[in-house]
């Protein structure tokens, strides 16, 4: 989707979340890049909020640029409850996968499982009281699901669009995974590439 669509998703002043994740592997220029559109987006739109997964690369560079302006309303939702806990910003709401009761982490699998089966097997390996190697790595597939689906009981709203920094090569693991659970769930995705430095627009970057 484009630019132009994405501000059509925002006539009204209602809060909405906005997930920005992709690449951990990023060049010093697409850091300053997603700094930057965290900065303009959460100026633009001071009513929503801001989520990712607290990831190196990407996600920290899009929330580096949301905090630059204020360091409320972002959401941080993580594997496990010691997931990089020097790197969570301050102020920030922070949900993690082991919070889910048994039904609510059932529903999230099922979700993950339709989304992406190729990763279903996986997936179907987590448990919270295990610390194999993949239970750990189906904990952050069934995190990905829990950025897009929030958990309302907790207070913590579905995603409403995701905003993306991936590269055609590279588009594989945990932001692939989020990608796919995106599309079946119908939540609006966009890349990065769309708001890159131009031309400014509504407060926000252009291409």
């Amino acid at each position: 989707m484009k630019k132009n669509n994405f501000w059509n998703l925002f006539t009204d002043n209602t809060e909405k979340v906005i997930l920005l994740e992709g690449a951990r592997l990023i060049k010093l220029e697409e850091h300053s890049q997603l700094k930057n559109i965290g900065s303009c987006l959460r100026q633009s739109l001071s009513q929503c909020v801001f989520r990712s997964g607290n990831a190196i690369g990407s996600d920290a560079a899009f929330t580096t640029g949301v905090m630059e302006i204020a360091s409320t309303r972002i959401e941080i939702i993580v594997p496990y409850s010691t997931h990089r806990l020097k790197e969570i910003p301050h102020n920030a709401k922070v949900l993690s996968l082991s919070e889910l009761d048994s039904y609510e982490l059932s529903e999230i699998k099922k979700i993950s499982c339709k989304a992406n089966p190729d990763r279903a097997q996986l997936v179907k390996l987590y448990s919270p009281v295990s610390k194999s190697t993949l239970s750990i790595k189906a904990s952050y597939l069934l995190r990905d699901v829990l950025k897009l689906t929030g958990l309302p009981s907790s207070n913590f709203k579905p995603t409403f669009v995701a905003i993306f920094h991936t590269k055609p090569q590279t588009v594989t693991g945990g932001t692939f995974h989020t990608m796919k659970v995106c599309k079946y769930l119908g939540i609006p995705q966009f890349h990065s590439k769309d708001f890159f430095i131009g031309s400014s627009e509504n407060g926000v970057i252009t291409d």
